[in-house]
């Protein structure tokens, strides 16, 4: 199959190809190109190679496939509005193809690829693992403790070696390396020596060759609930009235709410002990408390230390060595927060752009301004005089929607050197930050941060692209330095 993207249209083409055909293509590949005759596409087509890899990857229901793959980097530009078909297309091929797109096969879009599978190709496959549970079940003996690998009469002919690991609660239990010899169909029963959760299984040839891998979990408990329905609410208020006008195309009813009561219950297939199970419980919140895990949110109290504290992490993620540029969202941020934060930035070699909403109200007093030509009077002096010492190169723009703000929420938009964007949320603005009330950041996930990211770099153009085209355009930057000095 060949997938060819062009600016307005997807087309996709099959073909089955002779020998012949097949080794016109591979000949091609090894001189540094792929040549795509009449025969396939239909417009001869050449497509140059600029890298060759060969791995052993999931194919065809093949789980130990040989694949090599040509990249050819033919794949056309992304852009903003290209998002929701390319997702379409991904989610085509990943459902076709089996390949994982939003994991570790990125970087094979724009290959061509050559799977070689095993011997039995469609048939099913000639070996799996069975699973014996025990006659009589009882509290001590529940669960799956025995295995056995088993083979068709074809594959069993030869000779093979299996490695297995199984796993209990993350622990490896067992860890063998079992040989089947030709005619055995079944092996010798592999038996661990507690209840199993999960086994990995691989099967290689005498001569060491892998040919296939399979894993699995077993379900040794299982939990449900059941919601039971009560009473219904209609409403009937500002917010309903604006959906049902809007005709929203979801299955709610925006204007009615149905009381829900939740009972659980579940059943397991494996001993428990629960004194064990009670000790396990506490010792492991006990070593969660004692030693968290690690994240990039970060949270700083009230106190003179945690002041310094953050300007330090904030001097930290704005490190030049490793962030070309940084967008910082405060409607806030005055002359305080310059003096405060902006005047300890160490590095010289990262952009900095602050993004504020002043409009009547002096963000560091709290006091109504005289004028809304006040607004920026302030920070304008202080800028003007310590221009000569601010490392950052720094941007600041002022937003107004009209004589009101033009936004309310506070980020920290990071453009690594290496790797995706990254889009803190911040608690409150950074003038007297940790000092009157306690701060707060956290790093969004990646689906979040492409949406606020979006938000960000409208807002540095000065629009709001969460609201309607006339509102957008009603947003203004009422002042931007340096192009104001």
């Amino acid at each position: 199959m060949l997938i060819v993207s062009q600016p307005r249209s997807l087309v996709q083409h099959e073909a089955v190809l002779t020998e012949n055909q097949f080794q016109s293509v591979m000949a091609g590949a090894s001189q540094g190109a792929i040549n795509f005759d009449a025969l396939i596409i239909g417009d001869a087509r050449r497509i140059a190679i600029v890298d060759t890899r060969t791995f052993i990857g999931q194919r065809l229901g093949h789980s130990a496939a040989s694949i090599v793959s040509y990249a050819t980097c033919a794949t056309p530009p992304t852009r903003g509005n290209d998002v929701g078909n390319w997702t379409k297309v991904l989610k085509a091929l990943e459902a076709e193809l089996g390949i994982t797109f939003t994991k570790d096969d990125a970087d094979r879009i724009g290959c061509f690829e050559v799977a070689t599978l095993q011997a039995w190709l469609e048939s099913e496959t000639p070996v799996l693992i069975e699973a014996i549970r025990p006659d009589t079940e009882t509290p001590n003996t529940a669960g799956v403790r025995k295995l056995h690998i088993c083979r068709t009469a074809e594959f069993a002919r030869g000779r093979h070696q299996a490695h297995v690991v199984c796993f209990s609660d993350q622990r490896r239990l067992m860890d063998r390396l079992v040989v089947l010899d030709p005619g055995q169909r079944r092996s010798t029963p592999i038996e661990a020596p507690h209840p199993i959760d999960r086994f990995e299984l691989s099967v290689f040839s005498a001569a060491g060759e892998l040919l296939h891998r399979d894993a699995a979990p077993f379900i040794n408990k299982f939990q449900i609930t059941m919601g039971i329905q009560g009473r219904k609410l209609r409403i009937d208020d500002e917010l309903s009235r604006r959906a049902n006008a809007q005709k929203k195309k979801d299955d709610r009813s925006h204007g009615q709410v149905t009381s829900v009561t939740h009972e659980r219950f579940g059943s397991t297939y494996a001993p428990v002990n629960e004194s064990a199970e009670r000790h396990r419980l506490r010792m492991n919140e006990l070593t969660q408390r004692c030693f968290p895990s690690a994240s990039q949110d970060k949270w700083f109290r009230r106190t003179l230390d945690n002041e310094l504290g953050v300007i330090a992490h904030f001097d930290k993620l704005l490190n030049g060595g490793a962030v070309s540029a940084a967008v910082l969202v405060d409607p806030f941020f005055g002359a305080d927060a310059l003096a405060r934060l902006v005047l300890r930035l160490s590095s010289t070699d990262v952009n900095v752009t602050v993004v504020t909403s002043w409009t009547l109200t002096d963000p560091d007093t709290g006091q109504r301004l005289a004028e809304p030509a006040s607004a920026v009077s302030q920070l304008e002096a202080l800028l003007r005089n310590t221009s000569q010492i601010v490392n950052p190169k720094l941007r600041i723009i002022n937003l107004a929607a009209g004589t009101s703000q033009a936004f309310h929420d506070r980020y920290l938009l990071l453009y690594p050197r290496e790797g995706k964007p990254q889009v803190y949320l911040l608690s409150n603005s950074v003038n007297a930050i940790a000092a009157n009330w306690p701060f707060c950041m956290s790093l969004l996930a990646d689906d979040i941060r492409q949406q606020v990211q979006a938000y960000i770099e409208g807002l540095c153009r000065g629009v709001d692209v969460t609201r309607a085209v006339t509102e957008a355009a009603a947003l203004t930057i009422t002042f931007e330095w340096p192009r104001d000095a």
